[in-house]
């Protein structure tokens, strides 16, 4: 009626292979994830190339409003890209006038996509924000000048310093 005891018997040796064929995809894709490697780093950048490359970023996607003084960055993909994509996640000190911070956070929102946790990256970077400073800034979004929902801008009037952190998923 539903066919024979030797099609059935087939059918359950044929699932094997496939199991098989799964568990070797999910290790794989487990793989993918790896280690966080340089993408971008402007440590051994001339100061005035790492501002200009700050301003070419920046630039593509808002007028900046006001001059920067100085830029820090660095970015991490984690992933191959081959099978899955490859995650970024990108940092950045931007140093403006300390009149000129309030222009800077002007019209921005709070960030829209959490977290709005403490980030770092995965190396040490000497010019990037303590854990206990951060705790004290105000947070943005970071869409209109870097054209992604995810991170955020902590902005300290005080020292003219704009922190920001930006990831894909």
């Amino acid at each position: 009626m539903y066919g024979s005891v030797k099609n059935r018997t087939r059918s359950a040796s044929s699932a094997k292979p496939l199991a098989a064929c799964l568990v070797c995809t999910c290790l794989l894709l487990g793989a993918c994830k790896g280690t966080a490697t340089r993408k971008l780093d402007a440590g051994k950048a001339d100061p005035a190339e790492n501002i200009q490359a700050m301003v070419d970023m920046i630039g593509r996607n808002a007028k900046l409003p006001s001059r920067i003084l100085g830029a820090h960055y660095v970015e991490y993909g984690i992933g191959s890209g081959r099978i899955g994509p490859t995650d970024f996640f990108f940092y950045a000190r931007i140093k403006v006038a300390k009149e000129d911070v309030a222009k800077w956070s002007d019209g921005l929102k709070e960030p829209a996509n959490p977290p709005s946790s403490y980030a770092a990256p995965p190396k040490q970077e000497t010019w990037w924000i303590p854990e206990q400073a951060f705790k004290n800034l105000a947070l943005f979004e970071t869409k209109k000048y870097f054209g992604r929902f995810n991170g955020w801008i902590a902005v300290d009037g005080s020292t003219g310093y704009l922190y920001v952190y930006t990831f894909t998923m």
